[in-house]
């Protein structure tokens, strides 16, 4: 799947100086401690994962929040579910990557705590 190390996949989705110093690391002492079949057992329960149905249902607010150069989960993902979620507000991070968090977090930060006074 990955091979032995995820530098390949996280180099196409990170910044480079995130992924450098913290992502490929925790990722690799990941896979040294418990392997592969950690990772796969993940992705095997994402891809079989369905609630679509449901998201009407909620009735918490609810941020959704997305980078929108986001490669691992596309940011229209976000759009879905803020849509099927009554009165969801969607947060989108422009040029932010899967970790928009990290590399954006003065912002992110900022719209969470925005968020939570609010709500």
């Amino acid at each position: 799947m990955m091979g032995s190390t995820p530098d390949s996949l996280y180099s196409s989705v990170f910044k480079k100086c995130v992924y450098r110093t913290f992502l490929i690391a925790l990722a690799k002492i990941q896979v040294r401690l418990s392997g592969t079949t950690g990772l796969i057992g993940q992705l095997e329960a994402v891809l079989r994962q369905d609630t679509f149905n449901r998201l009407p249902a909620i009735q918490a607010p609810t941020l959704v929040m997305t980078g929108t150069g986001d490669r691992i989960i596309m940011p229209s993902s976000s759009e879905v579910l803020a849509n099927g979620i009554p009165g969801a507000k969607l947060i989108k991070f422009e040029g932010g990557s899967h970790a928009f968090f990290i590399e954006m977090r003065g912002e992110f930060n900022q719209e969470v705590l925005d968020f939570l006074r609010v709500s």
